[in-house]
């Protein structure tokens, strides 16, 4: 798949990557922006042709890579129609998911994570702290209210993104949770 991935970030051609042999109609658009060793890292593209996000995943889950459908085409017609942009072109020089996690940290973003390929996003939160091979996360429910911390291994992350629609609406309802809190 390595490989694949060079010609696609080469070419910066539109795909669909499938990583969930369980759920195989589940799978993210959008544009290869880097890989190293372990991980790839996608700019991700929703249904309607908006932004979506990044995506980070290990490269070993990838169990099919789309390209020239007619779904994909019409993608790139509704980002036309809709005038959207290429995200910030993320780009770091070694250890992929560590330097998007220390991104994603920076910046302050709320970020969704699977750990041990559960094939469950079962971590949504803004990462705490960053000490040698953990994370410290402040977990968000689905409805904007902090629900605890949590500790994770660096190593145990398969999947991780960031600043996707759903992610964007959690974290403007933690925004206005906060704001409401402190009046």
């Amino acid at each position: 798949m390595k490989s694949k991935i060079k010609e696609l970030l080469k070419c910066q051609k539109i795909c669909a990557v499938y990583t969930d042999s369980d759920f195989v109609d589940k799978f993210a658009v959008g544009y290869f922006l880097q890989l190293d060793e372990k991980y790839f890292l996608m700019e991700c593209i929703d249904e309607y042709g908006k932004n979506d996000g990044y995506f980070c995943s290990l490269i070993e889950n990838i169990i099919k890579i789309e390209v020239d459908s007619e779904y994909l085409d019409s993608i790139i017609k509704l980002s036309t129609y809709y005038k959207q942009k290429r995200c910030e072109n993320l780009f770091f020089h070694n250890e992929l998911l560590l330097n998007f996690i220390k991104y994603i940290f920076k910046n302050k973003k709320l970020c969704t994570i699977e750990i041990c390929n559960s094939g469950n996003n079962i971590i949504v939160g803004f990462v705490k702290q960053i000490e040698a091979k953990y994370l410290d996360i402040e977990i968000i429910s689905p409805y904007g209210k902090t629900d605890g911390m949590q500790t994770i291994n660096i190593d145990d992350i398969s999947h991780i993104s960031c600043e996707s629609m759903e992610e964007t609406k959690i974290s403007i309802l933690t925004s206005i949770f906060n704001n409401v809190e402190s009046i």
